[in-house]
């Protein structure tokens, strides 16, 4: 090989490493999402208007796990872009799995709704509940468009004496703060904190109703 030939060589090879580094330097960076705490640090609002007036004696409430929808349920972070279709956000992923992290920040904000009470999570041991309470987030559509998020929630409290289920449904909306991720996660983390209050309203309301039922023979 004469110096011209490796001349040419070395500029073809110098051209693909310039060129492999620029597509380097220009794909864009993932960015990994986290819920926000539910936790309102001490700072803990009414469960509802619609709680019983007078106080109640806490229990022991054990929560099922919170479930969302299947679409909702990957890796990357997504959002409605139609009635029927879905989008996400590029290169944006959740730093864990969404159901994992919404069932628990779920669970920190009712334990902070309800502070006279015991909140189980999953198990209480060898305690026997007072109440369970199971919410199934039937819809979960980020509207990125109306900077919403709009949700359907089953609620289902089940007492253990005497034994009994009472079901309500729940729709719910919440503003996006932001056109990204983040604003969406935080979202997310509003509608858990939304729910978690009518979630002990309703416990509140069983709880109150318990003695009339003890009542009955």
């Amino acid at each position: 090989m004469n110096g011209a030939q490796r001349r040419r060589v070395w500029c073809v090879t110098a051209l693909c490493v310039a060129f492999g580094l620029g597509a380097c330097a220009s794909t864009p960076q993932a960015v990994l999402i986290a819920l926000p705490s539910a936790a309102r640090g001490g700072a803990v609002a009414p469960p509802s208007a619609a709680a019983p007036a007078t106080a109640v004696p806490g229990g022991v409430l054990l929560v099922r796990r919170l479930s969302i929808p299947e679409y909702m349920v990957s890796r990357r972070v997504r959002h409605a872009s139609g009635p029927a279709r879905l989008a996400e956000w590029p290169d944006a992923y959740w730093a864990e799995r969404v159901e994992i992290g919404m069932a628990r920040e779920f669970a920190a904000a009712l334990r902070e709704a309800l502070p006279a009470w015991r909140v189980c999570d999953a198990s209480c041991g060898d305690t026997v509940p007072d109440m369970t309470l199971k919410v199934d987030v039937l819809r979960l559509d980020v509207w990125r468009k109306d900077a919403r998020l709009v949700a359907a929630a089953q609620l289902q409290i089940g007492l253990h004496r005497p034994a009994t289920a009472a079901a309500t449904s729940h729709t719910f909306v919440q503003a996006l703060p932001t056109d990204d991720p983040q604003g969406q996660a935080q979202a997310m983390t509003d509608l858990l904190r939304a729910i978690a209050d009518a979630g002990a309203a309703a416990v509140l309301r069983a709880r109150a109703a318990q003695p009339a039922n003890r009542a009955v023979p």
